[in-house]
């Protein structure tokens, strides 16, 4: 480098002096010297000050510098990007600590995209410099071998590892995150945690065998409302609630449902269960007429489905002087034994399945 610079200030001062002489030459001689100009001179001098300054070790030394800033830039950018975060935590205004989470999320993004964008212009920086280098292999070595002694490489450890990601929020941005106390979950919410859950009968004595159940789905969930409120504090909210679920072919049950919602410690609102206190199913009388039940001389009671259509058939069979509820589904135009030894039996609804 010291080279370099000695050599610099030299090719400078024999510019100076070629113009110097140039100049009396042309006083005495009266332009002599015809085939020589001025601007040749200036010329011959960008030329002698570019390859001065443009030396193979120069740029790769300043590449690799350039790169090592930028690297440690971006540590120091996202290694207190949890104090800056913090600082303007109030300003943000957030209403729920995933809206906190997710604003940190987004900020690290930022920080790592603005890194990511100053790099990759660094890079191509330095494949144009080695073109220029390409068909002169010892000034690409010397190019070559000045940025790679130079760079930093323990800095590319520190980019991988050391910096958090999204998923690993610092305790100290947590801290306030949990400051917040997110409003309780609306109708709209409640509903949409419900799809994906599953709810039994919910009494003792139904229609439905005991590993029966309905799943949730989306557009199911009409006349919501809350019945009461069993608890209500900063940490639990449980409730009754009641809606009706209804299938894509029309099936509906009026439903009485226990929800509770708890607040774990770095999360928002969350349903923990749902208990069901009663699914009752909605009876349209549609297809009341479209079977015909019976019991034939050994006491086996026998449905008849006589349309075209899947039903679902509900109702219940005395036995041993014993009334039990059952349902059965009976396909199209087919017919089905429900039990054996049934004294009497009387149909509560036809719909379908």
């Amino acid at each position: 480098m010291l080279l370099n610079m000695k050599s610099f200030y030299f090719r400078i001062r024999f510019m100076l002096f070629l113009q110097q002489l140039f100049t009396i030459d042309i006083k005495q001689t009266r332009y002599t010297m015809k085939k020589v100009s001025l601007n040749n001179l200036l010329v011959i001098g960008l030329v002698l000050f570019l390859s001065a300054c443009a030396s193979p070790e120069t740029e790769g030394t300043m590449m690799a510098k350039k790169i090592n800033e930028c690297k440690s830039a971006y540590l120091r950018k996202a290694q207190n990007a949890a104090s800056r975060f913090i600082s303007g935590f109030e300003k943000g205004g957030y209403q729920t600590r995933t809206e906190a989470k997710q604003a940190y999320s987004d900020f690290m993004d930022e920080i790592r995209a603005e890194y990511q964008e100053t790099l990759a212009s660094l890079y191509e920086q330095k494949v144009e410099i080695e073109n220029r280098y390409a068909k002169n292999y010892k000034q690409k070595a010397k190019y070559d071998d000045a940025f790679h002694s130079n760079l930093n490489y323990d800095l590319d450890e520190q980019v991988g590892n050391t910096v958090p990601t999204a998923a690993e929020i610092p305790e100290s941005v947590m801290v306030k995150v949990r400051t917040i106390i997110p409003p309780k979950p609306d109708y709209q919410q409640i509903q949409f945690d419900l799809v994906g859950r599953s709810l039994k009968e919910g009494v003792e004595d139904g229609y439905y065998a005991k590993d029966w159940t309905w799943l949730i789905k989306d557009n199911q969930i009409s006349d919501f409302n809350i019945e009461s409120i069993l608890a209500d504090s900063h940490q639990e909210y449980c409730f009754i609630a009641n809606m009706r679920l209804t299938s894509e072919v029309g099936k509906a049950f009026d439903t009485k449902v226990q929800i509770r919602y708890i607040l774990p410690l770095n999360d928002d609102w969350t349903m923990e269960y749902i208990q069901s206190k009663g699914m009752h199913i909605v009876k349209t009388n549609k297809y009341n007429e479209k079977i015909r039940p019976y019991l034939d001389d050994y006491s086996g009671l026998f449905i008849e489905n006589t349309i075209d259509m899947a039903l679902e058939v509900g109702g219940k069979k005395l036995k041993s002087d014993e009334w039990e509820k059952f349902s059965i589904v009976i396909g199209p135009y087919k017919e089905e034994c429900c039990d054996y030894n049934v004294t009497d039996f009387r149909i509560d609804y036809v719909e379908l399945p």
